[in-house]
């Protein structure tokens, strides 16, 4: 989770709108310095190509970033780097770097939580204006260290803010909140913006379980919540001493909060929200009967239609070797066959008339017919067996 309560001390003492100098990754307008870059290794010579360790070292390790930097996966991927601008606002910048094997990706960043206007920014909040993180051969020839890039973005992002259009994650906007109504309460704010921060980090870690992805965008539903009060009376009359008992007596808090409206009307948003879902839920269930007998329905027409296919490529298939031209071996057996059998039957009639005798014209016709038939197989076999001479 994020912790800031050396900050929330820090601006006790700092006037309203003016950029917090005891907050994490604070910073004073730029110099003409020119950009850090990688330092040397093992003397003036640098190896060919920074290792991944070296990029999360120089990350984890930087003098400004590191006290507002907190992973958020459950692997060493994703980090998440809290800043403030120089408007006031605090904003989260997520930094993924794959785990590649051998071969160095660049690092992917995003702002979480918020949609905002920028240069630098896409319409998915991803940071596609810092030209060293642009494609893997930009990073590798950047000669930069994660921890430096990430520096230098930052920056940019701190002296030169996006645009807020909406903060779409909870925990977010109440740290905005609380850094802005700057009350007496400051130590009470301490603890928000912990307890906010801590759900910031449930969030990004349940869905960047995901490994080798690029970082989750942020979604929330939009809820119709009571606004946050800017003040609260029932804290004018208090003293410090009061405060602070407040602050270290969980009970004594827990008490204190329960009795605010804001949270009774939360509660009774909540309520109102879960009633609804159990009226959903109960319309639901009033339609399983319809939607199982739908189903039965559409499952008995898909095994119909699936038993029609089968009995239609069945019947194509026939209707195929029906149509098709036959095969000219076929036919030629099949007049060899004929041929054969009309040379038998007039060869045994005339073997009869020999033996028996009868009527000469009744026989010479039958015998010529019959003769004439296999003289007529006999040619067209002849013409199936040498088209080209036809």
């Amino acid at each position: 989770m994020f912790s800031w309560s050396s900050a929330n001390r820090a601006e006790r003492s700092t006037p309203r709108g003016t950029p917090n100098a005891g907050y994490p990754g604070t910073r004073t307008p730029p110099s003409n310095s020119s950009p850090v870059r990688a330092q040397a290794i093992n003397g003036s010579i640098r190896p060919p190509d920074l290792t991944r360790a070296q990029h999360i070292e120089s990350y984890l390790n930087d003098e400004t970033l590191k006290r507002s930097t907190r992973r958020v996966s459950a692997d060493d991927s994703t980090y998440d780097t809290v800043f403030q601008t120089t408007k006031g606002d605090t904003l989260i910048v997520r930094i993924h770097l794959p785990q590649s094997g051998n071969r160095i990706k660049a690092p992917a960043m995003t702002m979480a939580g918020v949609k905002a206007k920028h240069p630098w920014l896409d319409s998915r909040m991803r940071i596609t204006g810092y030209s060293p993180i642009a494609n893997d051969d930009a990073w590798r020839n950047s000669r930069l260290l994660l921890g430096q890039a990430v520096d230098e973005v930052v920056k940019h992002l701190q002296l030169e803010p996006p645009q807020v259009l909406e903060i779409t994650d909870s925990g977010l906007e109440s740290i905005q909140s609380n850094r802005r109504n700057g009350s007496t309460s400051s130590s009470m704010a301490t603890n928000r913006s912990m307890a906010s921060a801590q759900v910031v980090d449930r969030t990004a870690n349940s869905s960047s379980n995901r490994s080798h992805s690029p970082p989750p965008e942020y979604s929330s539903v939009l809820l119709d919540m009571p606004t946050i009060p800017q003040n609260f009376e029932e804290l004018d009359a208090l003293s410090r001493e009061e405060l602070d008992k407040i602050l270290e007596d969980e009970l004594e808090f827990s008490a204190f909060v329960n009795k605010l409206p804001i949270l009774k009307a939360i509660q009774s948003t909540a309520n109102d929200i879960l009633d609804e879902n159990v009226k959903k839920a109960e319309a639901n269930l009033e339609k399983m009967e319809q939607v199982k007998t739908g189903h039965k329905k559409v499952t008995q027409l898909k095994n119909d239609l699936e038993s029609k296919l089968e009995h239609f490529k069945t019947m194509e298939q026939k209707q195929d070797s029906l149509c098709a031209p036959p095969d000219v071996r076929d036919v030629l057996r099949q007049f060899a066959r004929g041929k054969k059998e009309a040379f038998q039957q007039s060869e045994q009639m005339a073997e009869e008339w020999v033996d028996e005798g009868g009527d000469i014209d009744a026989f010479m016709r039958d015998f010529i017919a019959k003769r004439t038939v296999h003289h007529i197989r006999a040619a067209k076999m002849e013409r199936l067996q040498n088209p080209k001479n036809v």
